[in-house]
């Protein structure tokens, strides 16, 4: 790869698919959130299209095909489109960014269309049982989740060091390949969380831990709870409190655009997406806007 980057730079470079991939992960991946992901992705690629082959060989039939087995396997169309994303910025900054030769597709062109998205733990009832029903390693999650609007993984990763407690906020870098590292999201802490923050032992870096030990994932746990509850494991997940948290937003400032600040979302579309009405929402809105006229 040495010669070629040389040569990259007075002329394109014809790469195979395995050393497109690997410099994209090599060069790009810690300007994503989950670079896990990203290398998951790049492996499927390589192992459907065959890593030895020219990038350049790829086709519109190698993209459908991989798009059909993926749909065998099961895969969500959401799941195969965030590939296909994936698939489209590196061919793009092959060519564009780095000279190499690049294949004549456009990814983006076979997206699959997604179903309407899940209501998600929008409704206050649901939440709370999950909630009193929680350990307190998930409770804290979800009470951090719902009162800043921080992903799952910017809460399992939070330290306490992290926690500004003059001005009671929470820096994270979020996924932006238009900053390395990811793009600085300043959250603040209501008082309703800075009670509980304050209240809680400090028994080793991390927030989220048992024991003095942090914490990996959730899932297990939230499982738990919502057995407790007495609600499928499956109706909601523990993204959805960002759901209803951007929803809470909404609802109490009327502004899509507060919920995109409060989010960190770069574009409204995604905001869109999370924040959502329960009938009950409609049926006020009704009522405000035309009953007193």
């Amino acid at each position: 790869m040495a010669e070629q980057k040389l040569l990259a730079h007075n002329g394109a470079v014809d790469i195979t698919i395995e050393q497109a991939f690997g410099e994209f992960y090599k060069r790009e991946s810690q300007n994503y959130t989950a670079p896990k992901n990203i290398y998951y992705a790049l492996s499927q690629f390589s192992a459907f299209f065959g890593g030895l082959r020219p990038f350049s060989s790829l086709t519109n039939a190698d993209i459908n095909n991989f798009i059909y087995s993926r749909q065998v396997e099961g895969r969500a169309p959401a799941t195969i489109n965030r590939q296909l994303v994936i698939l489209s910025k590196v061919i793009s900054t092959c060519k564009k960014k780095w000279g190499f030769v690049a294949p004549d597709v456009h990814p983006l062109e076979f997206k699959l269309r997604e179903p309407d998205g899940r209501i998600g733990l929008v409704n206050d009832d649901d939440r709370q049982k999950i909630m009193d029903a929680a350990a307190p390693h998930l409770k804290l999650a979800m009470q951090i989740a719902y009162y800043t609007g921080l992903r799952k993984g910017n809460i399992l990763s939070l330290r306490w060091d992290e926690i500004d407690t003059e001005r009671w906020s929470i820096t994270k870098f979020i996924k932006d390949s238009n900053f390395k590292g990811g793009r600085a999201h300043t959250v603040f802490i209501p008082d309703a969380l800075k009670s509980i923050l304050q209240a809680i032992p400090h028994t080793c870096d991390y927030v989220i831990a048992i024991d003095g030990k942090p914490i990996k994932d959730l899932k297990t746990a939230w499982h738990a709870a919502c057995r407790r509850a007495g609600i499928p494991h499956r109706k909601y997940t523990f993204h959805d409190v960002r759901h209803g948290s951007a929803t809470a937003v909404v609802r109490t400032t009327n502004s899509l655009y507060a919920a995109q600040v409060f989010l960190g979302h770069k574009s409204p579309k995604m905001t869109q997406r999370y924040a959502k009405f329960l009938d009950e929402d409609k049926i006020r809105i009704a009522h405000s806007v035309f009953d007193n006229k």
